[in-house]
């Protein structure tokens, strides 16, 4: 299979996205020493940290913590990618912004469109066999070769953004006051979810808790929304993939000896 090239500097872009830029970043940095649990807890850490929903605590825009959180999800994905299977990806050294700026002045200027399409991880469209395990939708499009790398980070964005804040929602069922929110939000530890908080700080009970995680699930759109949306997939299309998705999930729990 035809390996794809990324440049080292992506991916060391991404980890000082998530382990801030103080981090000593390296090819055995990569391959070696970060796991996918730890870039999980990272990325916990930084959503927190950046979630919108935090705008008022932290007395900025709403918009700025959006960027922030966008570059974080994208960050994510992209390492998440090629932790996955290193052996998929060429590792290339240096930065594409450099070696474009080079072959401009060497060659004259080149079209704008030929620079951007440089992003193999964020482009890349899967074209090997669909891994076996439980997979989310999303993730189960991105392996059936139906949508992007980009596509999959945009609609995951864009989904989170949709879901209602859980402090909301308690609020509305008279559960936690407004200045509630702040001091559980205040008092989040690192990796900590705002409902997990919200439990160890007495406000509500693990029963409250997953009815609210219930009831905001129902409240946010469905995934496959995103994409009907867009324009880049029908809602008929949708439906049959969606159905195929849930025939993979179902004969990974039956066949588990088939999971890769």
């Amino acid at each position: 299979m035809q390996k794809s090239e990324i440049h080292t500097s992506d991916l060391f872009d991404a980890c000082h996205v998530l382990f801030g830029k103080q981090t000593d970043v390296s090819v055995q940095f990569l391959n070696n020493y970060l796991k996918l649990s730890g870039l999980k807890a990272a990325y916990r850490k930084r959503a927190r940290e950046t979630h919108p929903d935090r705008a008022l605590l932290l007395a900025v825009e709403s918009d700025i913590l959006e960027e922030q959180f966008k570059q974080v999800q994208s960050a994510f994905e992209r390492l998440r990618l090629y932790l996955e299977n290193p052996s998929r990806f060429r590792l290339i050294e240096g930065n594409p912004g450099r070696a474009s700026a080079s072959a401009s002045r060497e060659n004259g200027p080149i079209k704008r469109k030929a620079a951007w399409k440089r992003d193999p991880l964020r482009d890349h469209v899967h074209t090997g066999p669909i891994p076996g395990g439980k997979l989310l939708l999303g993730r189960y499009l991105y392996y059936a070769g139906v949508i992007s790398h980009r596509i999959l980070v945009d609609a995951v964005v864009w989904q989170k953004r949709q879901r209602p804040p859980l402090g909301m929602i308690a609020c509305q069922w008279g559960l936690l006051a407004r200045e509630d929110i702040l001091v559980i939000l205040k008092r989040c530890i690192p990796g900590e979810r705002f409902g997990e908080c919200a439990v160890r700080l007495g406000y509500m009970d693990d029963k409250q808790l997953r009815r609210l995680t219930a009831w905001q699930k129902l409240l946010q759109p469905r995934f496959g929304d995103f994409f009907v949306s867009r324009g880049i997939l029908t809602a008929g299309q949708i439906d049959r993939l969606e159905k195929d998705h849930w025939q993979h999930n179902w004969n990974c729990r039956r066949n588990p000896r088939k999971r890769s």
